[in-house]
């Protein structure tokens, strides 16, 4: 739940980012580049793959299907979003080399990111996580902690952006 706030938090600053394109401002190209980064690195690379390489196959491995149920759904929202990143960054890098339609398609898909994202969160704060609590032995819980926690300091290093960026939205 840790990494849910924090992404949360990074959220909060895309959201804000989102109100400014709106709005007509034009907010450093860097600030959406790192956007992107920490949504690669930290939510994609560290949060989500931990999800799909352990918990996910941990939770098939208890009795709940892949196929047509959380872990389907969850699977899913991980590639939509991924579809999402991609394009933000190609928005991103459009912006960045002073093309202001870039900008706009930025702002627009970093809006259905962040909603997608939101959505998807809660989905696992509120159904996939409590099944996770019911489905999950002592034992298996106590594996999975120990291996989050070895691929978590595995890539502390790679997070420097979103642990910028996380400060930034703390302090509005």
């Amino acid at each position: 739940m840790a990494e849910h706030e924090r992404i949360l938090a990074v959220l909060d600053v895309q959201d804000a980012l989102c109100d400014e394109i709106r709005r007509g401002d034009h907010p450093p190209a860097g600030l959406c580049e790192q956007i992107v980064t920490f949504m690669r690195v930290f939510a994609d690379d560290r949060h989500h793959h931990k999800e799909e390489d352990l918990l996910f196959p941990a939770l098939e491995r208890a009795g709940l299907p892949r196929d047509g149920g959380p872990v389907g759904v969850m699977l899913s929202e991980h590639e939509i979003g991924r579809g999402l990143i991609a394009r933000m960054a190609d928005a991103a890098e459009k912006w960045s080399a002073g093309d202001v339609a870039g900008l706009a398609a930025f702002g627009s898909v970093a809006a259905e990111h962040a909603s997608l994202l939101r959505a998807h969160i809660q989905k696992e704060n509120q159904i996939l996580f409590p099944m996770a609590e019911r489905f999950l032995d002592a034992a298996t819980k106590g594996d999975l902690a120990a291996q989050f926690e070895a691929r978590d300091a595995a890539r502390r290093d790679r997070d420097r952006p979103g642990a910028l960026l996380a400060e930034r939205a703390r302090i509005g």
